[in-house]
């Protein structure tokens, strides 16, 4: 039932649960899938739950890996295990984890010696990343190429190094920097380069949408949503995704976290006391499963 009152700057911030909500199952847990279904089952002995509970999220989890929809399926299953009680309690563990493990990275502990695998890619991999490396490229265009990287690495450090701690105008400084980056090593492409890119771009599309739909449709299977909660999503979704093109660049970290949180509110108001719990349990499992920033970890498109 409704408990608060929708707040119109959440349709900016609903990404978190509506428009990446797609993830391969074999992205979910890639680099160090081991260590994360370890993080995500420990986490149950913390939140003061019994050895059995703990087994059964094991058990749930190694299964997901496999799904589509993967976190969704999981993190419907746990709360039939753990009922509402128990599975806020559970994601409330799972989000102190994550909190220790990303002040362990920012002050220099706890990840000595490890490694994580790369971001999928991105707009950028394919002019200035690992997208260039199966095009064939002459020895002429890789010197080219390196060049264009040189200069633009030493510029943008040069902007991290003045910074300290980015602002938005140092972030958007940033972005227009790789923008013409992008657009230099493009023009050192031939057009049959430049086509096989884009029909790479086009084919990942494609793909990130099989993917969502996929999501989407286990969301809806696991939080059992009725026509007018759909309904009412979908145009979160909508408004958000607007809002997000016509602000994008322009936003602070802090203004991030306000519409973020605002968004939570907006979709607690369409949700019932067990959607809502699944929900945040779905958030939390996926910065653990996902990686400490909660980022997907191979192709692009993971989500929410």
């Amino acid at each position: 039932m409704p408990r608060r009152s929708l707040v119109l700057p959440a349709l900016i911030a609903v990404v978190f649960f509506i428009t990446k909500a797609a993830l391969p199952a074999h992205a979910q847990v890639s680099g160090s899938p081991d260590a994360a279904l370890e993080s995500a089952v420990s986490a149950v002995t913390e939140a003061g739950l019994s050895v059995e509970q703990g087994d059964a999220v094991r058990s749930i989890l190694e299964e997901a890996e496999r799904e589509p929809g993967a976190l969704w399926t999981a993190a419907g299953a746990i709360h039939a295990e753990l009922g509402t009680t128990g599975t806020l309690a559970y994601a409330q563990a799972l989000q102190a984890n994550r909190i220790e493990r990303r002040a362990d990275r920012r002050s220099g502990r706890g990840m000595r010696g490890q490694r994580h695998s790369p971001r999928g890619p991105g707009r950028d991999a394919d002019f200035v990343g690992p997208g260039l490396s199966d095009l064939d490229l002459t020895d002429e265009q890789q010197s080219q190429i390196a060049e264009i990287r040189s200069t633009y690495r030493q510029e943008m450090r040069a902007l991290r190094d003045d910074a300290g701690r980015p602002s938005a105008e140092t972030r958007e400084a940033m972005r227009s920097l790789r923008t013409e980056m992008r657009s230099e090593i493009r023009a050192v492409l031939t057009d049959e380069q430049v086509q096989q890119i884009e029909e790479r771009r086009s084919e990942r599309r494609g793909q990130r949408e099989v993917r969502r739909a996929e999501s989407l449709e286990a969301r809806n299977e696991v939080l059992k949503l009725n026509e007018e909660q759909k309904q009412k999503l979908d145009s979160l979704r909508s408004a958000h995704q607007q809002a997000r093109a016509e602000m994008r660049g322009q936003r602070s970290s802090v203004d991030r976290r306000a519409h973020r949180t605002a968004g939570r509110a907006a979709i607690a108001e369409i949700l019932d006391d067990d959607q809502e719990a699944i929900v945040t349990l779905h958030r939390a499992l996926r910065g653990v499963m996902l990686g400490g920033d909660g980022r997907p970890r191979g192709p692009r498109g993971g989500g929410r």
